[in-house]
């Protein structure tokens, strides 16, 4: 079912190029296990960042370059041990990164400080 969801997911080729404002896009590496009950046994957990390594992070590194090839003012940042959640398991962190970008004097240019990497 895993690859049959994912393989929609990944069809889809969004138009960065179209995007007229500044745009930042957060990644995680896909190195967590993610979106599994909280009583998962390890193996289900190894499994999962397994599956996330060998087909999600490939299509993410390519999405993620095209993204910055293709838009106008894109920043990118793959944030460390995070999920697809890092907004909700750190939000002072993830509002800081994103308040910092949007109040940027040069958006594009922006990077982010050394507490925000």
């Amino acid at each position: 079912i895993a690859d049959v969801v994912a393989g929609g997911l990944l069809a889809v080729a969004p138009d960065y190029g179209a995007i007229s404002a500044p745009s930042l896009a957060l990644y995680a590496p896909k190195d967590q296990p993610e979106q599994l009950p909280l009583a998962a046994s390890a193996a289900d957990r190894a499994a999962s960042v397994a599956y996330g390594l060998r087909h999600i992070r490939p299509w993410m590194l390519r999405e993620q370059a095209r993204f910055l090839e293709t838009a106008p003012c894109g920043v990118a940042l793959e944030v460390a041990g995070a999920t697809h959640f890092m907004h909700l398991e750190r939000p002072e962190w993830a509002a800081d990164v994103i308040l910092g970008f949007l109040e940027a004097p040069s958006p594009c240019d922006w990077r982010p400080s050394k507490t925000q990497r």
